[in-house]
């Protein structure tokens, strides 16, 4: 039993040669033929990906970093100190918007047999979308709690 034959050719490159009746499978390819997507993972390029999740966390945590829900400890006496602005988990949305582009770009990449290039920026979109609309809803969640611990606060002391 031999070991099965591979579309791609061997990565020779790193030493690794093809036998004399099969290729040996690249181990930094990850090829899925049912969607038709084969895509390079082994790249070297552990920078690269510190400075995609670096931008994927700017981009997609504004609802999540930059609000805070009203103090469920603090006197009743005392107004909540809380985030009663939606601009915050509004700028989630270009996260949302960007991520939804980086997989459009990256599937017509794909369509384009650019697969080394179209699958990680369908993912990275895929992932910046998902951060994005995660981020957006708790500090959606955040803000609205702190609107109506203010308002409850302001009829029960008017001024």
């Amino acid at each position: 039993m031999g070991l099965p034959a591979s579309r791609e050719p061997a990565d020779t490159t790193r030493g690794v040669a093809p036998t004399t009746r099969h290729e040996v499978a690249n181990p930094c390819r990850l090829t899925l033929p049912s969607l038709g997507v084969a895509a390079r993972f082994c790249d070297d390029g552990g920078m690269n990906r510190v400075i995609a999740a670096l931008l994927a966390v700017s981009l997609a945590g504004c609802g999540l970093t930059m609000t805070r829900g009203p103090d469920p400890h603090r006197p009743p006496d005392r107004r909540p100190s809380c985030t009663e602005s939606m601009d915050a988990p509004s700028r989630d949305a270009l996260g949302a918007i960007a991520g939804l582009l980086a997989m459009v770009v990256g599937g017509l990449l794909l369509e384009g047999d650019r697969d080394e290039i179209g699958a990680p920026v369908l993912i990275g979109g895929a992932v910046l979308t998902v951060g994005a609309y995660a981020s957006g809803g708790i500090g959606y969640y955040r803000v609205k709690k702190c609107q109506r611990a203010v308002s409850g606060f302001d009829r029960s002391h008017p001024t």
